[in-house]
């Protein structure tokens, strides 16, 4: 049964409360009322060395929980959530879960690496019906959060735009990646803004209204100094920093020719409409 609307009125947006419906609504299709897949007994140690990257969109998630994986150490990792990965439905179709929280611990078991450290990355989207539904929560509430943003909020909207319309999002070191250039749209990129920054305001009234306190990552940081970043990871979990055996170099920064000449006229496209409404201001009603 879905939550009550009214309930999540100070946590969701309209669009997030519809993303958790459409989210249950598919599982409820998925998911197996009598089988014999129950969930485990809660596991307090078990649950504390979870790593739960929760991301924001071309914020280098994939980087990173890569360059986690590698490490042997820090879980197996992946998109595990996403109902559109084939993960997640081998998982449904392989053990057939009779709830969320039997998935969940299925998906936990299976992110762990030799140490028992497990590691999943997800968006909003695909978190929610796990974070919000009462079995799945107390799991999710001992886990190491790690909430992924960037600081450079416009090369992040650019960056999503250009991976819609060219259909590339990753560049790997032992394969010549082509980039090409896409044409500028200013609302594409715009709503990419607004998409971005509403999910982020989510995510904080997310960790706000369950008492939650993320270590707080950029792209900026996966980016500049990544063994910083994954030892960080490592202490959440208890992983000794000399355990830890790193191999960032998997996946590299995508970027594009025309990335620069985007940023510019979107910045004076921006500019002059921001300064065209100011015009309408009134200074004397003000």
């Amino acid at each position: 049964m879905p939550p009550k609307r009214d309930a999540l009125q100070y946590l969701l947006s309209p669009q997030y409360y519809n993303n958790l419906l459409q989210a249950l609504e598919w599982f409820g299709t998925m998911l197996t009322a009598d089988n014999t897949v129950v969930p485990k007994e809660f596991d307090d140690a078990a649950d504390r060395r979870v790593i739960l990257i929760c991301m924001t969109p071309r914020s280098g998630s994939t980087a990173l929980s890569s360059a986690l994986a590698t490490t042997g150490q820090l879980g197996r990792g992946g998109e595990l959530l996403n109902r559109n990965s084939d993960a997640l439905k081998s998982v449904l179709e392989t053990h057939k879960p009779a709830n969320l929280r039997a998935l969940l611990d299925l998906v936990i078991e299976g992110s762990r690496s030799k140490n028992g450290v497990a590691q999943i990355k997800c968006d909003l989207p695909q978190i929610l019906p796990f974070l919000l539904d009462p079995d799945c929560a107390p799991v999710l509430m001992q886990a190491r959060i790690v909430y992924l943003t960037r600081e450079d909020l416009l090369g992040q909207a650019i960056s999503r735009y250009r991976g819609f319309v060219s259909g590339t999002w990753h560049a790997r070191q032992d394969r010549d990646t082509q980039f090409a250039e896409v044409p500028y749209d200013y609302e594409a990129i715009t709503s990419q803004v607004h998409l971005i920054t509403q999910m982020m305001a989510t995510y904080e009234r997310l960790f706000a209204g369950l008492n939650l306190s993320p270590l707080r990552i950029t792209y900026e940081e996966v980016v500049t100094d990544p063994g910083t970043v994954m030892r960080k990871i490592g202490a959440l979990v208890d992983v000794d920093p000399g355990e830890l055996s790193l191999d960032d170099g998997k996946y590299r920064k995508v970027a594009a020719k025309n990335t620069d000449a985007l940023r510019d006229q979107f910045l004076a496209d921006c500019q002059t409409d921001l300064l065209r409404a100011d015009k309408t201001l009134k200074p004397d009603a003000v």
